[in-house]
């Protein structure tokens, strides 16, 4: 998989030698193999309808489910194991047409599950993530902003998302690995993820908002999220492939655009340690 850099040969100015901006926007989606640039992020990633399954032991049971590896769902409702909580991401794996078995992180190991249990449902995950990841062995991505650019359609409601739009889940801000005996993710919004337009001041600091033709035409939004108001700075190891992400899970097709673009450096590990 590529990513797609503008970079600059002169040194940064972060006082690293062998240093050099990243310039990107955040890519979809972080285990996608396709390329992507400027990706407008207005799609609709909200949940599937709830579909009914059984638990028996490790084995999750619908008949023909359909489902492939790696998929992400969600358990919505039931009386489920102790192991389960519902409403967050899992990740299918050992699928067969009519059982499989779910895990914490992208291939990693099941979990195991004890118990039967029957009147449970489990939805199709549309979350997706804007991501950027850090696949340069001996390198550390030094992530300082994340520029915030959203235009809706007519003016912005300050107890709503754009002009119009209730989020169920809200935009969360994800830093983690995937990579097997590595996997972790770290949710800087676990309790407070952004919900309503103003849910940004607690990010970008006061976010700028103006009319897009100087007083006529649709609002825009533009921000800049700084990494240290998150709670710690971004720095992602290439050796365990790290990544950045925001992660979307609610229908954003009302909005105009959704942008998102990191800006930082690129360092030698052996320049830092």
């Amino acid at each position: 998989m590529g990513w797609n850099w503008t970079r600059y040969s002169k040194s940064s100015n972060s006082g690293l030698l062998n240093a050099l901006p990243i310039v990107q926007f955040l890519s979809k989606d972080v285990n996608e193999s396709q390329e992507y640039d400027n990706i407008n992020a207005v799609g609709d990633y909200s949940d599937g309808a709830g579909v009914a399954c059984i638990i028996s032991g490790n084995n999750i049971n619908d008949v023909a489910h359909g489902l492939e590896n790696e998929q992400r769902i969600k358990f919505v409702s039931g009386v489920l194991p102790v192991e389960i909580i519902e409403g967050k991401i899992y990740y299918v794996c050992n699928k067969t047409n009519d059982f499989f078995r779910v895990a914490v992180f992208p291939y990693s190991t099941p979990i195991t599950l004890t118990g039967f249990t029957e009147n449970v449902e489990y939805s199709v995950s549309g979350a997706i993530d804007f991501c950027i990841k850090n696949k340069m062995q001996k390198k550390y991505y030094y992530l300082e902003v994340c520029l915030v650019h959203i235009v809706t359609s007519g003016k912005f409601n300050s107890g709503l998302y754009g002009k119009d739009i209730t989020l169920s889940n809200g935009i969360k801000l994800i830093n983690g690995s995937c990579r097997k005996q590595h996997e972790y993710e770290y949710d800087a919004t676990t309790d407070n993820p952004i919900k309503v337009n103003t849910d940004w001041d607690c990010y970008c600091g006061a976010p700028n908002t103006k009319n897009s033709t100087y007083g006529v035409g649709n609002e825009s939004l533009g921000g800049v999220l700084h990494f240290t108001y998150i709670g710690r700075p971004v720095v992602l190891d290439g050796d365990i492939e790290e990544f950045f992400c925001i992660r979307l899970n609610d229908n954003f097709e009302p909005l105009v655009k959704q942008m998102f673009g990191i800006r930082g450096t690129i360092v030698d590990k052996n320049v830092v340690n």
